[in-house]
C-alpha cells in the first residue's frame, strides 16, 4: 500500500507533464513466503481493494518473482540475491526483519530466510544484524 500511496503521489506532482501515470507497483514476494498476504490471490485482492478505493481500474500490484504471467518460472530469494550481487546491488541494505527497529535481529522467521538465501546463493551476507 506504501507503493500505491508513492505511486498516487507521484500521479499527483506529473499531471499535465509528458510522463505515464504510474499504475504498476511491483512487490518482493517469493515462493515459499508464509504469510496469507504474499500469495498471489493476495495480490489479485490488492489489486482490486485498490482500484475500487481509487475508482480508477488500470492499477496492477503484483510480484514478478511469483506470477506466471510475468516470468515463466518463480523466483526465489537465493536467485535474487545473486543476482543482486552479480550486479553490485548492495543488497544488505534493504530490510528483511519484522522483530527489530533498528538493525536485522538475525533471529525472526524473516532473517533466517534471508541468512539461508545468503547460504544458497553462495554470497557472503554482509547484513547487519543486532545479534
Amino acid at each position: 500500500m506504501i507503493g500505491v500511496q508513492y505511486a498516487v503521489s507521484l500521479n499527483k506532482n506529473f499531471r499535465g507533464n509528458n510522463r505515464t501515470k504510474v499504475t504498476t507497483v511491483f512487490c518482493a514476494q517469493v515462493p515459499g513466503d508464509p504469510f496469507p498476504h504474499s500469495s498471489l490471490t493476495s495480490l489479485r485482492t490488492t489489486t482490486i481493494d485498490v482500484c475500487q478505493n481509487l475508482e480508477e481500474w488500470d492499477w496492477q500490484i503484483t510480484s514478478p518473482n511469483i506470477d506466471q504471467y510475468l516470468s515463466s518460472k518463480k523466483i526465489g530469494k537465493a536467485e535474487i540475491v545473486k543476482w543482486a550481487y552479480e550486479h553490485k546491488i548492495p543488497i544488505e541494505k534493504t530490510r528483511s526483519c519484522y522483530s527489530s527497529k533498528k538493525a536485522q535481529c538475525g533471529n525472526c522467521l524473516s532473517c533466517q530466510r534471508r541468512k539461508e538465501a545468503f547460504q544458497k546463493a553462495g554470497v557472503i551476507d554482509k547484513t547487519k544484524y543486532s545479534i
